[in-house]
């Protein structure tokens, strides 16, 4: 397990990027207000922190998910640069659809196992499939679902951060034992989104966390979507899968293939490529091996993402082992958002998180969770501008 200690911040790794230039917000600050309700009859909170260099972030209580990210380009020009829905009935509604997951925190376990089985001590478990023939993001009822307890930190100051929380039970989905997991969101006055990550269990699990946010960093809605959008990624390999997106096996070399991104390379640059893995997957729904060096308790970096035009950036350090990079393939104008109508190639998401399908692939870093220990892991999503 990834494991750090809370709250910690980092420099960036990238030394081409510069921040905007302080706006009039003095310090970060983080308000709270009414959303909205669940059909069921929830109350649901929106968060708003917004940092000293002008990133606004918004998220809502319900799925704990990001619905707008505000950033400014290289003229100071603001955009939302993630996807997301204006209210409360919009989310619930996409959610029966299907609701590929816009902005929300995942688990207990983010991407698929296969079948919907996996063994752990000897004894099978069986899991809800939402993905035939697999289970997806923690099933029917994810964690996308719940309405998080969340508990504002710090309000004011060069950080501002609120804790959400909440309980899964022993057979939750499937899943054994009693979660108690707890997720951190920290707005710091470099424009750094940190995600900090931590659960408990009674009895022994498998756990694997993340954020499924959407990103565009041209806005929600671009006419030219992210294809021009030039993407590094910190990875000498990846997991090739079969046809419903189980990886095959052991890992393979990215060099050669539409999957080498070591060096900067816009997203569209082979996403048309005749390779299997793009067929199948209709684009890039694929995890890469992310390279480690040194102290991996420490978030290293994984991905960088450059839109040419705007000059908007985004850098994405992780603890995590893995990085699934997804271009919305499956997202074809179901969907009408904040940024309009989404289509395929409207986004991408780059969701840090351990292998899919670790369960079944003794191989692979483990996903489980016992008494006694605490899984800890770290994200950082900094946003900047290129000049």
């Amino acid at each position: 397990m990834t494991r750090i200690k809370r709250h910690q911040r980092y420099l960036s790794l990238a030394a081409l990027l510069v921040l905007p230039s302080v706006t009039e917000v003095k310090s970060a600050t983080l308000a709270t207000s009414f959303y909205g309700s669940t059909q069921d009859g929830r109350h649901v909170n929106l968060y708003t922190m917004t940092s000293a260099r002008g990133l606004t972030v918004k998220f809502i209580s319900y799925g704990g998910r990001l619905t707008e990210i505000l950033a400014p380009d290289r003229k100071g020009h603001i955009a939302d640069v993630i996807l997301g829905f204006p209210s409360m009935k919009d989310y619930e509604a996409k959610d029966k659809e299907g609701g590929f997951y816009f902005g929300a925190l995942i688990g207990r376990y983010a991407n698929r196992i296969a079948g919907g089985h996996f063994t752990l001590d000897g004894q099978q478990y069986t899991l809800a499939i939402n993905n035939p023939p697999n289970s997806l993001h923690g099933g029917i009822k994810g964690f996308d679902k719940f309405v998080w307890d969340v508990q504002p930190i710090s309000t004011s100051g060069p950080l501002v951060s609120a804790k959400l929380s909440l309980t899964s039970p022993d057979g939750d989905e499937g899943y054994p034992g009693t979660l108690q997991v707890t997720v951190t969101y920290t707005l710091s006055d470099d424009n750094a989104l940190t995600i900090n990550y931590e659960a408990t269990t009674d009895k022994d699990t498998v756990l694997n966390l993340t954020n499924h946010a959407y990103f565009n960093l041209a806005g929600a809605g671009a006419a030219g979507g992210v294809f021009p959008q030039v993407l590094t990624l910190n990875a000498n390999a990846y997991l090739p899968t079969d046809k419903t997106s189980i990886p095959l096996g052991p890992p393979e070399p990215v060099s050669g293939t539409p999957f080498d991104f070591r060096t900067p390379t816009p997203i569209g640059a082979h996403i048309r490529a005749n390779d299997p893995q793009i067929l199948l997957a209709r684009g890039y729904d694929h995890s890469w091996v992310l390279n480690k060096s040194g102290d991996t308790s420490r978030p290293q970096l994984a991905a960088l993402a450059v839109d040419p035009d705007s000059g908007r950036t985004l850098e994405c350090l992780t603890t995590e082992p893995g990085l699934q990079v997804y271009t919305s393939n499956f997202i074809d104008a179901q969907y009408a958002g904040i940024g309009g109508v989404y289509r395929q190639s409207d986004a991408f998401a780059l969701e840090t998180q351990h292998f899919p399908d670790s369960p079944n692939h003794p191989d692979y870093p483990t996903t489980e969770l016992k008494p006694g220990q605490t899984f800890y892991s770290t994200t950082i999503f900094r946003f900047g501008v290129q000049q």
